[in-house]
Formats: C-alpha cells, structure tokens, sequence
C-alpha cells in the first residue's frame, strides 16, 4: 500500500533502514527488527508500485506527470534553495534530535551502520523542495527503530537529560523549511483559527492552505 500510496518517499525511507540493517552485525541488529523485516518493508514498496503500474496499464491510464518530471523542471531552483539554506535545513530535520545523534555517536563502531543510512538520507535533501517533512518522513523508521525504541540508547540518558532534554524541546522554537526558507510552528495560525471561530477576529484569509506560507499583508 505504501508503494502504491507513495513509493518515493516509501523507497528512499525501506532503503535506509535495510542500509542501516545490512551494515551491522547480526548481533548489534535490532532484535525486534531483523534483516528480513527491512528486505521485505523494502520488498513489499516496490511490489505496491509494480501493482500501481500493472493498474495503469490495465486500464489505459496515461500519467503524464509526477515527482520526477516536476523535479527535472524546477531541479536548478531547488538546488539553489539548498545551497542557500543548508545549515537550517540540515538543522530543522532533528532539531534537538542532533542530542541523540551525538550520544549514538558514542556507541563507536555499532553506529556506523545507522550514521551510514542517515547519510544516505541527508544526501537526498538537495532535491526536495519541502524539505524538513519528506526527510523528516523519510528517516521516521530508521529513526525508530535505532533510537525511539533501542532499550540500550535511552538508558543512557539520566533522568537529569532526559529533564534537560525536555526543557530545550519546550524552550527552542520548532523550525522547519519549505522551498529552503526558514518557517515558524503552525501554532500560532491554529490559535488565530480558533479565535477567529469564537470571536470573528482575526480576519483570515479566503483560501486557507497556503496561509503559513503567505506574508501577512
């Protein structure tokens, strides 16, 4: 389903975490999450895509467009907005999660296979326009796997870290990127949504999906 749904995304997101899986040895694998599980998620999003493109077929429906062909069109704009903005948006992918990268970092050897896959998803960020969440989307399972739910990692963060941590998270501005240009939380614009509903100020714009990304007039 994920490769019929999105197989790009699905793609680059099963090749990092079967990146990071293959690399390490039997013993530092994940136990919950073998090799096999990240061959067939891998397998599994290209059959979805396989069945999409049989489906087209089948009923002679012609895609003349998609991912790829906007990316060959915009490909020189979107490096640009990269190159402009790396630092943020390198930034804005972990925010505060760069913390946990460091400390896995300490983990030596056993970490080269998750810092492998993570580059692999990094170097992707080039050619995304709306950086921040595909990536972000993209390393979700890799992420997961090695650290959200790695036993051995969050133990090796003290109850003060941990509290630390929490505090910066509540403390530091959530940022993100689209088209390269830095971007605030959304959250403001939920509370002027719900005033708006209460009260009828602030005035709102008519169309509202690209409001975050309009400048107040």
């Amino acid at each position: 389903l994920l490769g019929m749904q999105h197989f790009e995304q699905g793609f680059f997101a099963a090749t990092a975490l079967l990146i990071a899986t293959a690399l390490a040895s039997p013993a530092d694998r994940p136990r919950d999450y073998p090799l096999g599980f990240g061959i067939a998620l891998f397998a599994g999003v290209c059959i979805g895509k396989l069945i999409l493109m049989a489906i087209f077929a089948h009923y002679d429906i012609v895609v003349n467009s998609g991912r790829f062909v906007w990316l060959a069109s915009h490909f020189g704009s979107v490096l640009a907005h990269f190159t402009t903005y790396a630092a943020f948006i390198l930034y804005s992918i972990l925010g505060i999660g760069w913390i946990f990268a460091l400390r896995f970092s300490n983990f030596g050897r056993k970490a080269v296979p998750f810092a492998a896959a993570l580059a692999f998803v990094l170097a992707i960020t080039p050619i995304i326009e709306d950086e921040t969440r595909v990536i972000a989307i993209i390393a979700f399972p890799l992420i997961a796997i090695h650290w959200l739910l790695n036993p051995r990692l969050l133990a090796a963060f003290s109850a003060r870290e941990t509290t630390s941590l929490l505090l910066l998270w509540l403390i530091v501005p959530w940022l993100w990127a689209w088209g390269g240009k830095p971007q605030q939380t959304v959250l403001p614009y939920d509370v002027s949504y719900v005033l708006n509903a209460l009260t009828g100020w602030p005035t709102l714009p008519a169309d509202l999906r690209f409001w975050p990304f309009t400048p107040p007039s």
